[in-house]
């Protein structure tokens, strides 16, 4: 389970949600009130689209001499590194992401359901009298706000 969520509680994301392999499995498995468990590769996976669709960003970290070993699923008002990165601005610093997303403005309705601006946990998406606003600076792209836009006036891209 999340140690984040399992400790402050702030959301109702799902907590069974961080997976490691290779040498951060033992790792892992000595924090036994979280639940640690062992998954078949097919259970990562619908692991990753559950909490992808519940709105959590997919964050991978390594160790300091091995490659990617983890991956946690994270909110912002929840994740430690997440909640002070992007309060504190520093999310575009402190992650690597090759993409960004673009919106086409004119297949966007602004749609009641703002969900695009909901999902975003970096801030780079916000209403503003009843119109979508998107700050790239602050992007991510992470993808949430592409899987869920009603119209599919969303899609990723390469950063240039």
């Amino acid at each position: 389970n999340c140690g984040c969520r399992t400790e402050l509680h702030h959301c109702d994301a799902p907590l069974d949600v961080c997976i490691g392999w290779d040498s951060a499995a033992p790792w892992m498995e000595q924090f036994t009130e979280l639940n640690p468990r062992r998954i078949s590769v097919e259970t990562a996976i619908e692991t990753l689209e559950k909490s992808h669709d519940a709105g959590l960003v997919h964050m991978a970290y390594a160790s300091d001499n091995d490659p990617v070993n983890m991956i946690c699923s994270c909110c912002s008002c929840c994740c430690s590194v997440l909640s002070a990165n992007v309060r504190f601005g520093l999310s575009l610093y402190a992650f690597a992401s090759d993409t960004i997303s673009r919106t086409d403005f004119g297949k966007c309705d602004s749609c009641d359901s703002h969900i695009c601006v909901d999902r975003c946990q970096f801030g780079a998406r916000e209403t503003v009298d009843g119109l979508l606003r998107f700050n790239p600076n602050l992007c991510f792209g992470c993808g949430l706000c592409v899987t869920k836009c009603p119209v599919g006036a969303i899609e990723l891209m390469k950063k240039s």
